[in-house]
């Protein structure tokens, strides 16, 4: 299954996997101190053993959402939403996250990038003008429904084994009521 061997003053856990093309691939994972490299090889041949292992992949985060704009998003939005959804992924999710890989996104990465994006000013359309210097909260809020929709598409599709935009700490946003 797994196995481990020393290199130099680090240790490497190597295992093999089936990619999505069927073919054996080797991966070696190093790690500086044995013991976590025992923590390692436990945790995947428990992963295999269990058949919930998620070979690693190259997929980025620009590349995973514009396959679920057109798989998911084309047939479940409506054309609003669709527009709606593709600007805020274009305007706000590519230049943040689009580098990442799909499965290098965590709770921690999703944080630092909720603060980023409280800092990020609002993009001028030809038809809109930003009213505020910084992204409202509600903007925020409907950029995390969309990764959080898009995430769970990646569970779905064994991309990913857990959704990191689960119980995501949102900025409070003011409730005001509108005069009549």
């Amino acid at each position: 299954m797994a196995s481990i061997q020393k290199r130099g003053k680090k240790y490497a856990v190597i295992y093999t996997y089936e990619d999505s093309t069927q073919a054996k691939r080797q991966k070696w994972e190093s790690f500086t101190t044995k013991k976590e490299a025992l923590a390692r090889k436990a945790q995947v041949e428990n992963e295999i053993n269990n058949g919930t292992f998620i070979p690693p992949s190259n997929v980025t985060v620009a590349e995973f959402l514009k396959d679920f704009v057109e798989l998911y998003g084309s047939k479940r939005w409506g054309l609003s939403a669709y527009s709606g959804n593709t600007g805020l992924i274009d305007n706000y999710i590519n230049p943040i996250l689009g580098e990442y890989n799909i499965q290098d996104i965590n709770r921690r990465v999703v944080d630092h990038f909720i603060l980023e994006l409280q800092k990020t000013a609002p993009v001028n359309t030809q038809f809109r003008k930003a009213r505020t210097e910084t992204l409202p909260p509600c903007t925020i809020e409907k950029i995390c429904k969309v990764m959080h929709c898009a995430f769970r598409q990646a569970v779905r599709w064994d991309m990913i084994p857990k959704n990191p935009f689960d119980d995501v700490l949102l900025p409070k946003r003011e409730k005001k009521v509108r005069a009549i």
